[in-house]
């Protein structure tokens, strides 16, 4: 079930590849080792003039990319290393980014406290 909320800062003229989305799916489903179906993707396009970093401007080529993990548990943190570089690579190769612009953020877990279709994660 994990599910993954991506915050895509645009440069300029920038847009998604028409299969970039499926293929950030594909990637982390890979990585979790989910069936098909079980890791769902969303993705939050922020424009540029939505996006600053304190006491510096930043270059037009720089698009940061912020991405939410929600799991049913929050693994253990070797297997969330080797999932955060594995990832990060694969974000970076699909969205054309240095791995540098790409942070990853695991959310606390959703046992008890999220609820797809009306039942809660237990």
């Amino acid at each position: 079930m994990p599910q993954l909320n991506i915050d895509i800062v645009f440069r300029n003229k920038e847009t998604l590849k028409t299969d970039a989305v499926q293929r950030l799916a594909d990637a982390a489903g890979k990585v979790f080792d989910t069936p098909p179906g079980k890791t769902w993707v969303k993705i939050n396009p922020v424009p540029r003039q939505y996006w600053a970093e304190n006491k510096t401007t930043l270059g037009s080529y720089v698009g940061p990319v912020v991405v939410s993990i929600l799991k049913r548990s929050v693994p253990p943190p070797d297997q969330i290393e080797m999932e955060v570089e594995n990832l990060t690579r694969a974000i970076a190769g699909i969205l054309d980014r240095p791995h540098e612009n790409v942070h990853i953020i695991y959310e606390a877990d959703a046992i008890g406290r999220v609820a797809y279709g009306g039942k809660l994660v237990k």
